[in-house]
């Protein structure tokens, strides 16, 4: 049907902050105004800026970032859940137990597929894809009751520290060249399944 759209305001403008929202995971609630602040912060890269707008480029570049720090947590969890730093533990029976349909008699190792279970498209929505901003994330990655990991704290105030850091300092982070993969069967995602090389260009 014939009718009438705003080709900038409908169309070319919201459409990046939709997609780049997406992929970033920003709640739809929040959009609007991380749309509103990026239309600031893009003045901020000119190469003259008018008196006029340079309070509003500022004030946008410190909104943005305090507002991408709030993701940190969320992100975190994801990161946690996509890639989890051990796949795989194990466990012994003491009683049997029924699992999948099938009884495990008392005594039986079982290899518990930690990695595989951050995966379950029954408990995570697009288990494939990387969602900074995934609520729930009830992942394994730690383990979980009296087998829950005694470093997830600690785990977590380091890593939230590094990406602290990195938003503080940089504005973007892009590979660099060949990741140098180091696979073996062990559990643990360090030494045994880790890069041993992974080269990042920082801007």
């Amino acid at each position: 049907m014939p009718g009438l759209f705003g080709a900038v305001t409908d169309l070319a403008r919201p459409l990046p902050v939709l997609v780049m929202s997406t992929l970033l995971g920003i709640p739809p609630q929040d959009r609007a105004d991380v749309m509103e602040r990026s239309i600031d912060v893009s003045k901020a890269f000119a190469v003259f800026i008018p008196e006029q707008e340079r309070a509003a480029a500022h004030e946008a570049v410190v909104w943005l970032r305090a507002y991408f720090r709030t993701l940190l947590p969320t992100a975190l969890e994801e990161f946690l859940r996509w890639d989890a730093p051990i796949h795989t533990t194990t466990r012994l029976t003491l009683e049997p137990v029924e699992v999948g349909g099938r009884t495990l008699r008392r005594g039986r190792v079982v290899v518990l597929l930690l990695a595989s279970a951050n995966h379950d498209e029954r408990q995570f929505a697009d288990p494939g894809g990387l969602d900074v901003g995934r609520r729930p994330n009830a992942h394994l990655s730690f383990g979980g009751g009296v087998h829950h990991c005694l470093g997830a704290m600690l785990a977590r105030v380091e890593a939230t520290a590094v990406f602290d850091r990195l938003l503080d300092r940089f504005t973007a982070l892009e590979p660099a060249g060949e990741e140098d993969w180091q696979p073996s069967g062990g559990g643990f995602r360090f030494p045994y399944c880790a890069y041993r090389s992974l080269p990042v260009r920082i801007c």
